[in-house]
C-alpha cells in the first residue's frame, strides 16, 4: 500500500508531519500530528489495497502553540491522547460517530513530552518527558466523568488533570503498549546515565522489546526487560543516532528512524535474534 496526502495548516501552508497512528486494527482513522501544533484526523478510502487513497476527514478542535510530538490511540479506539512540546497531552474521547471531543489535558511534565502507553482498560496513562521524567495519569471514566459538559465549562475548556503520585495504584497494570525506556519492564536497556537510549517498543506478544540508541543501533531485548539486562542482538545500519523503533503488528518487522541521516530503515526479525 503506498498513498499519499498533502499536509498543510488551516492558512492552507505546507506543514510537515511529526508523528502518526492507526485507530485499532482496522486502522478506521489515522491520527496526524503536524509540526504546527495541529492534529489531522485523517480516513483510509478503498481499503488497504493497491488502490487505497488517503483523506482528511477532519481536524481536531485544538492547536498548541509548539509541535505534537506523539499521537496514539487506546486499544479500543475509543480515545485518543496528544502529547506536545509545550509539555502536555491531550486527552480526546472518541464517539460511535467518530466525533472527536477534547476530554482533558494533562498538566505536570517539565519538558516535551516524547513517549506516551494507555493501558489495556484505556484507564491509564503512561508517559515520559525529554528531561526523562516518567509519569502516571488516571484518565478513567470515573476521572472523565461526562465529556458532553466539558463545553459549559468555565472558557470552555477542558479540565486540567494532574499525575497519580501513588505508584502503587499502577505497578500491575497491563500496559497496552510499552515505549517509555524508563517504566519498569524496561528498564533494563538504560545506560548509566539515562541517555544512549533513544526509544524503545514492545512486540505484540510480549516476548521481546526493541531499543534505538545513539551508537546507532537498534538492540533486541528479552521482556520484560529488567535491571541488569543484557540485549540478545544487536544491528547496525543507520550513520547517526537512531531517533525512533516500531515493530510492526505482526512481531516479525520493525521499522527505525535515523536523525541525521534522514533515512527509514526496516528490519526482519528472525528466531535467532
Amino acid at each position: 500500500m503506498v498513498a499519499f496526502l498533502a499536509l498543510t495548516s488551516d492558512s492552507g501552508e505546507p506543514v510537515g508531519a511529526r508523528c502518526c497512528a492507526f485507530q485499532g486494527e482496522a486502522g478506521l482513522d489515522i491520527a496526524v500530528g503536524l509540526r504546527c501544533g495541529q492534529v489531522i484526523i485523517a480516513q483510509v478510502l478503498g481499503g488497504f489495497g493497491a488502490d487505497c487513497q488517503l483523506s482528511e476527514r477532519c481536524r481536531l478542535g485544538l492547536t498548541r502553540k509548539k509541535e505534537i510530538s506523539e499521537v496514539k490511540f487506546s486499544r479500543e479506539g475509543d480515545r485518543l491522547a496528544v502529547a506536545s512540546k509545550e509539555n502536555k497531552i491531550d486527552i480526546f474521547v472518541v464517539d460511535p460517530a467518530s466525533a472527536y471531543t477534547h476530554a482533558a489535558t494533562c498538566v505536570g511534565h517539565s519538558s516535551a513530552v516524547a513517549h506516551v502507553d494507555w493501558d489495556e482498560s484505556g484507564s491509564w496513562l503512561q508517559s515520559v518527558c525529554t528531561s526523562y521524567e516518567p509519569l502516571f495519569w488516571d484518565v478513567s471514566k470515573d476521572v472523565i466523568k461526562d465529556v458532553s459538559k466539558v463545553g459549559s465549562a468555565p472558557g470552555g475548556k477542558a479540565p486540567e488533570l494532574k499525575p497519580h503520585t501513588a505508584v502503587g495504584d499502577v505497578a500491575h497494570v497491563r500496559w497496552h503498549t510499552m515505549t517509555n525506556p524508563f517504566a519498569w519492564s524496561a528498564i533494563g536497556v538504560i545506560g548509566s546515565s539515562g541517555t544512549e537510549v533513544k526509544a524503545v517498543d514492545r512486540d505484540p506478544s510480549r516476548a521481546f522489546l526493541l531499543a534505538a540508541n545513539d551508537k546507532h543501533e537498534v538492540c533486541i531485548f528479552s521482556y520484560p526487560a529488567v535491571e541488569g539486562t543484557s540485549h540478545a542482538s544487536s544491528g547496525s545500519a543507520h550513520c547517526s543516532k537512531v531517533t525512533n523503533v516500531c515493530v510492526m503488528s505482526d512481531g516479525k518487522r520493525a521499522v527505525s528512524v535515523g536523525g541525521r541521516d534522514l533515512s527509514c530503515m526496516v528490519w526482519y526479525i528472525t528466531d535467532d535474534s
